[in-house]
């Protein structure tokens, strides 16, 4: 049964508060997130039904653009110029989320985590050129640019290393979550754990 913890949540980068510690520890292909029926213990997760495969797909590194798009580029912030500012954003709705979910209700602004991403999906190895881990998506954002979490975990499904990616075109950039936010991530991983997605993922990703 999902325990949920009632966490005070008023988070900018590296100020999330801290949570319990946790028991458990560019190619121009596109791949497609899967479209999942929600969990019987989590019976809304991401409002996924709602969504079609069309709605979630990222490119691991470098989106085709044509050449004016390209000129625009040059003159633009870079990712990884762009990367902790938008990583602090993200932590801070999730912060708040997470908190309404705790409590039962919905953000008044943002609505439910359940339906905060665009979609949550196993990526097995070799999805993309030079992809030596699999790792479960957790994308928010699609197009350019895009955003996504990456969990990467153990055979028993419990999480060592959460990653942030901004991705934009011919361009991207990553962090490791830790700290305060590699906890706040871990939770959320345990709570879609806990609602069975990532064996739902899996299951999804072999057929």
């Amino acid at each position: 049964m999902l325990t949920l913890l009632r966490l005070p949540f008023d988070c900018v980068l590296g100020g999330v508060p801290p949570l319990p510690s946790r028991p458990s520890p560019s190619d121009e292909s596109v791949a497609p997130c899967r479209r999942l029926r929600s969990s019987p213990r989590q019976p809304s997760a991401f409002g996924l039904e709602r969504l079609t495969p069309a709605h979630c797909r990222v490119a691991s590194r470098l989106h085709v653009q044509p050449e004016a798009r390209r000129q625009t580029m040059s003159r633009e912030e870079t990712c990884e110029a762009r990367i902790d500012r938008e990583l602090a954003g993200r932590v801070r709705d999730l912060g708040l989320l997470w908190d309404f979910q705790c409590a039962g209700k919905d953000d008044p602004e943002l609505g439910s985590l359940s339906d905060y991403g665009l979609c949550f999906d196993f990526v097995p190895v070799g999805t993309f050129d030079d992809q030596a881990e699999a790792y479960f998506r957790y994308q928010i954002s699609w197009g350019g640019p895009s955003d996504e979490f990456r969990f990467f975990v153990n055979p028993d499904l419990t999480c060592h290393r959460v990653e942030y990616w901004f991705l934009d075109w011919f361009d991207g950039a990553s962090r490791v979550c830790t700290g305060d936010a590699g906890r706040l991530m871990h939770t959320i991983w345990d709570w879609f754990r806990e609602s069975g997605l990532p064996r739902q993922a899996m299951k999804e990703a072999q057929d």
